[in-house]
């Protein structure tokens, strides 16, 4: 890139191409080196296609997101738009949103909320930016506040306290249309059924109360699939998120025909499995049939993000943060991740332009059409579906030598794809919309 440092350069190569009416091959050469040794030459061909990939916005595509953190350089609003222009980049069209406003803002007697001017605060910037940055889905509200701040006036499972509750997601509700701030949708517990029975309860109460006196404020449960989740949590509940796996497709087929949302989250907390968050993220939702995916974390650590063992859990992050003389970036899942957006953004081309050839096209157009639903529907039923995704992918090869544990080879997901495969199918699906595109 222009101004790249003399030295190592570690950072992001972006190629640009002239945009064509049709597809076309554009070569080039990288050249790369250092000062005392030989130029490196290597050729490039770069396949430039005649059309953009469409947004899809029905889709969940999110991490959870806690806020900024001070290993990071900078002033927290500037790395706030920083972090969600980089997920914006990445193809996000939500976030899981980690933190609330403050709890004194509440006001329990009132049933509202002293909301700070946009930029000033850190909840009401993120509202803004989440907006000018075109996210299309809404926001999953796991930080929530008015829960606590309620919860520090009155008893949970009195009458007032429901009234109260109740009262302040209305308003805050209101006063989000009012501010053209996106959807909120409230989670009361984070994971219940592996938090107690206290949790599981509280999570029961608080979904009941808001259906009942908030219907228009949609609420999510997440967490395992069981018994819980689907038969006591789950009919109170408009968002289903799955942890990991997903439950069979006929009780999943059920949910949507109720107007359920359905999502899986975390099936790779950290980060080090890229073929899972491409496959999630592309085929997956695409085979699934289901709304969207999220995973923890944007950025979530203790002490030393760069040291994995100083902390009892690791670290789990999408992206490094800059600070303490480390540069920060990308993980290679992170990468992944956008990947498989932009595969799932493959596949919406293909059904979208196979769609228009079928309503207004001649009859090749038509039987083109149809052709290219049958290749794609081949691309769907060429790998093994399976519902559970989290803990399924391996290395090539891995044994143990005393207390040491070995690997070696490539991750994969054992769904019958190599990892070749994935870019193999998005060139023939980059192909059938190039057939598509001059079909008339």
């Amino acid at each position: 890139p222009p101004g790249a440092p003399a030295g190592v350069y570690k950072g992001r190569v972006t190629f640009r191409a002239q945009t064509s009416p049709s597809a076309s091959a554009q070569r080039g050469q990288a050249q790369s080196g250092a000062a005392t040794e030989e130029i490196l030459h290597r050729p490039l061909i770069l396949r430039v296609y005649p059309f953009s990939l469409p947004e899809v916005k029905d889709k969940y595509w999110g991490v959870y997101y806690t806020g900024p953190s001070p290993f990071e350089d900078g002033e927290d609003l500037a790395k706030l738009e920083r972090h969600l222009r980089d997920m914006r980049a990445h193809g996000m069209t939500s976030v899981g949103l980690c933190f609330g406003w403050d709890e004194a803002q509440t006001d329990v007697a009132g049933r509202r909320v002293d909301f700070l001017p946009e930029g000033r605060g850190r909840y009401e910037t993120f509202m803004k930016l989440y907006r000018e940055l075109g996210f299309p889905a809404p926001v999953i509200q796991l930080a929530d506040t008015p829960q606590n701040a309620v919860a520090a006036k009155l008893n949970v499972t009195s009458p007032e306290f429901a009234e109260a509750y109740a009262g302040v997601w209305n308003w805050v509700a209101d006063y989000a249309r009012k501010h053209k701030w996106p959807e909120i949708i409230v989670q009361p517990v984070d994971e219940p059924a592996w938090a107690g029975e206290e949790a599981r309860e509280r999570n029961r109460l608080l979904l009941d109360i808001l259906a009942r006196l908030a219907p228009h404020i949609r609420t999510e449960q997440d967490g395992p699939g069981d018994e819980y989740f689907h038969t006591v949590a789950g009919p109170l509940a408009d968002v289903w998120n799955y942890n990991g796996a997903l439950a069979q497709p006929a009780v999943i087929a059920k949910a949507k025909a109720e107007g359920k949302t359905i999502l899986i989250y975390n099936c790779d907390v950290e980060w080090y499995r890229p073929v899972v968050d491409r496959y999630v993220a592309g085929w997956f939702l695409a085979a699934a049939g289901i709304d969207g995916c999220f995973n923890w974390a944007y950025q979530s650590f203790t002490g030393d993000p760069y040291d994995d063992l100083d902390g009892p859990y690791g670290d789990h992050l999408a992206v490094y943060p800059a600070g303490h003389g480390h540069p920060g970036g990308p993980s290679i899942a992170w990468e992944a991740f956008r990947e498989g957006i932009d595969d799932y953004r493959y596949i919406k081309l293909v059904r979208d332009l196979a769609e228009r050839a079928r309503r207004k096209g001649s009859a090749q157009a038509r039987q083109l059409a149809e052709r290219a639903e049958a290749e794609l529907a081949g691309l769907v039923e060429s790998f093994r579906y399976s519902a559970q995704v989290r803990e399924m992918a391996n290395w090539e090869k891995f044994w143990p030598e005393g207390e040491v544990f070995y690997i070696s080879g490539e991750m994969n997901l054992p769904n019958g794809w190599s990892l070749r495969d994935y870019d193999d199918a998005r060139r023939r699906l980059a192909d059938l919309a190039v057939r598509l595109y001059g079909a008339r």
